[in-house]
């Protein structure tokens, strides 16, 4: 276990202006986004030229930049992935964040010093979870945002990576990384930086057929935790993280500094809670699961009801060219007659640099230079980023040496530390040689049934699958058909049977020594991700691929794809009746949309819980071009299908694999196969 020090303040930034408030409102580090692959792709971002400018900014005092390359990536786009990631690398960022796991794999090949990040989007909750993830060469963990203080204590007692974790700003009701709900509905991807945010639309609770809840059921408060600073800080997390790469310079200020002041031993008063309220809220604030979801949504409203109205003590971080956060010198000069003027400027952090004037100090004819004299001039760095701490002035008696000069000699050492603040060690970047083209389009096609209960298994057995996958609950014992255990959406769950499906890399480190299956929720959506997983027996690629996209995808293993059923749009921590105070224990419920779409809620251990889309995918008539596609499982999805429902399902399916076009009677829809997100 690390040894707990003063955390890192993570602050967010969109642009320029809010990176300047940032900066002088207190962070010790900002993330931001370029221009490509950020999962906030809405913010300002950051050009080539505007991120150079951003590190320069930051690096000259003493801030650190970690670029937010947080998206998925098609295989189309690897490569200009690792040539964008490899030129910030150059630049000097100071770490990147990731959530493609194949990316970070690659890039910690071509780039072998990266410091890298795991993005909050890998959904990692465990530490088993953050050990898979140390061994691939990451240095720190984004911790889920559904974590109570036990749980995340728990994990620093176990594990040796640094751990981040969100500490003030909006809350998505889903599992980060694993809400698909934008993607399948709209094409528009939280997992692509795109999200249109239906979470914060309303919505009507049903059960039996009637209306149990209106409202935004979905849409949770702000997260705020100013009275658990110091609870984290004794936890040991290193990195406490502002939400908000999309807000304005004001809320990054008022934020940035409440929490600075409370990191250095202050106390929250009136005005920093009106600034945090001011700045952004929604109906207020909740302490999220790290505070047992208590006071949790947004109520009648899921929009920001704030003033915009921040103290002045936080407004003035925001003002052009403000220069508050400044970097202390010692100042060391001499003055000799005959010989230029030299000086020493040291500053905080060691760095030394000597200078001379151009000209050699004289006799004086009148009267002869006072030390206090050229104090006065070297105190003169208000323009720079340097204050002087101490200035120690030696004079030869009688010598005189002009002003100018000595404003020279402290421009220059400004000049001469700033280089040295800013130079980059160098870089390792390799080339990136792309994998070769497995095609697996010439093997046999198999179907395998994902069954929420015995009896749909027990049918899906009898009618020749491959394999039968069972939800949590259920026992294998299946005779006809391999056995898989389908591990839970997010977390760990131990199990007896021999065979799993595992969701998250925590499973595979969980079930060392068992056959395992990789499932949708890994999100592979390139070879180098494949490549990543390829100890598994086979891996189900993303469902938010088209075709186009998944023939790409190299496939020295098995690939499968959920060619039925409903896709799982979001797993959700407390499902919407039990936040909502409605649910007691009870299940069966549903929401409708304001499109009077029907999505079921599918109740797991523990309350988690998965939305499901109102209508499954069916792709028995166009198998033909799944198989051209070179995938070769067909995963079905059953939820509430009865055994007569999952017999004729099957028997489409095996007729689709040999040449059929069965036509399925019920609404239906074709996923992304035919689109794919955006």
């Amino acid at each position: 276990m690390k040894l707990a020090m003063k955390p890192e303040l993570l602050a967010p930034v969109g642009g320029m202006r809010e990176l300047c408030a940032a900066v002088q409102s207190g962070a010790d580090a900002v993330y931001l986004g370029a221009d490509r692959f950020s999962a906030r792709s809405g913010a300002k971002n950051f050009d080539k030229a505007g991120l150079a400018e951003a590190i320069e900014y930051c690096h000259l005092r003493g801030i650190k930049v970690h670029l937010a390359a947080n998206t998925l990536i098609k295989q189309s786009e690897t490569a200009d992935f690792l040539s964008a990631l490899s030129e910030a690398y150059r630049m000097g960022i100071d770490a990147v964040i990731i959530q493609d796991i194949g990316m970070a794999k690659r890039a910690k090949d071509i780039m072998p010093d990266i410091v890298m990040h795991a993005s909050t989007q890998m959904t990692v909750s465990t530490a088993e979870g953050v050990k898979f993830l140390e061994k691939m060469g990451f240095s720190r963990v984004v911790l889920a945002r559904e974590l109570s203080s036990a749980q995340i204590q728990k994990i620093r007692q176990s594990v040796q990576a640094e751990l981040e974790i969100f500490i003030h700003g909006a809350l998505c009701f889903c599992y980060s990384g694993q809400c698909y709900m934008s993607s399948i509905i709209g094409r528009r991807s939280g997992n692509r930086g795109m999200c249109a945010q239906p979470c914060r639309l309303p919505y009507q609770l049903i059960r039996d057929n009637k209306v149990q809840k209106n409202g935004y059921l979905l849409s949770p408060k702000d997260l705020c935790l100013v009275n658990r600073i110091s609870e984290l800080s004794e936890i040991g997390v290193d990195s406490l993280k502002i939400e908000g790469r999309l807000k304005s310079a004001e809320y990054v200020a008022a934020t940035v500094g409440v929490y600075r002041k409370l990191l250095d031993g202050g106390m929250m008063d009136e005005d920093d809670m009106e600034s945090l309220m001011g700045a952004f809220n929604r109906s207020g604030f909740t302490e999220g699961w790290f505070g047992g979801g208590k006071n949790f949504m947004s109520g009648n409203s899921p929009s920001n009801i704030a003033n915009k109205k921040i103290g002045e003590n936080y407004a003035k971080f925001t003002v052009e060219n403000a220069n508050f956060r400044r970097i202390g010198v010692k100042i060391k000069a001499e003055i000799k007659i005959g010989k230029p003027m030299s000086a020493v400027f040291e500053d905080s952090d060691k760095n030394t640099v000597s200078v001379q004037s151009q000209f050699v100090a004289e006799t004086a004819q009148k009267t002869p230079l006072a030390p206090e004299r050229v104090k006065e001039q070297l105190e003169k760095l208000g323009e720079s980023i340097y204050y002087a701490e101490n200035i120690d002035v030696t004079i030869e008696q009688g010598a005189v040496l002009p002003i100018s000069q000595i404003n020279y000699v402290r421009r220059l050492a400004c000049e001469k530390l700033d280089r040295q603040r800013l130079k980059l060690d160098s870089k390792i970047v390799r080339e990136y040689i792309p994998q070769i083209y497995t095609d697996n389009s010439s093997k046999q096609m198999y179907i395998t049934a994902v069954c929420d209960n015995i009896r749909q298994a027990k049918v899906a057995a009898r009618c020749g699958v491959r394999r039968v996958i069972l939800t949590g609950g259920n026992k294998g014992g299946l005779n006809e058909a391999e056995t898989v255990f389908l591990c839970p959406p997010v977390g760990i769950e131990k199990t007896d049977i021999e065979s799993v499906m595992v969701m998250n890399a925590a499973q595979i480190e969980s079930n060392r020594g068992k056959k395992l299956y990789g499932g949708f929720r890994l999100n592979i959506t390139n070879s180098e991700s494949v490549s990543v997983f390829n100890m598994l027996e086979s891996i189900t690629l993303s469902c938010e691929l088209n075709l186009k996209d998944l023939k790409k995808i190299n496939k020295p293993i098995d690939t499968e794809v959920i060619a039925y059923g409903r896709i799982p749009l979001m797993v959700m921590r407390g499902c919407p009746a039990q936040i909502n105070g409605v649910c007691k224990g009870e299940g069966g419920y549903y929401l409708k949309d304001r499109y009077k779409e029907i999505f079921p809620i599918a109740c797991r251990k523990g309350c988690i819980s998965e939305l499901l889309n109102s209508k499954p995918v069916y792709m028995a008539d166009r198998i033909k071009d799944i198989k051209n596609a070179g995938i070769n499982g067909l995963q079905l999805w059953f939820f509430d299908e009865s055994e007569d429902e999952v017999l004729r399902i099957i028997n489409c399916y095996k007729q689709g694999i040999e040449g059929g076009t069965p036509e399925y009677d019920k609404e239906f829809t074709r996923g992304h196969f035919y689109r794919g997100m955006v």
